[in-house]
């Protein structure tokens, strides 16, 4: 069985796991939105900044159960 890291060390500052995920999450979400705007497909949102937040949710949390475990 592999053993979940609890905290990550970076140097004196532990981090927690859901940190990292919500930063990868938010570079996924980022580049899913400016792919949406370039294509055009984002007009069909009502709001895209909230859109944008969905987007950021979602990814932080497929990343935190297939990738980054807590």
């Amino acid at each position: 069985m592999v053993q979940a890291p609890t905290e990550f060390s970076l140097g004196w500052a532990y981090i927690p796991p859901i940190l990292v995920d919500a930063l990868i999450g938010f570079i996924c979400a980022f580049v899913i939105v400016t792919l949406l705007n370039r294509s055009g497909r984002s007009r069909h949102f009502v709001n895209p900044p909230l859109a944008f937040v969905a987007f950021w949710v979602l990814s932080t949390s497929l990343i935190g159960i297939f990738l980054l475990p807590p």
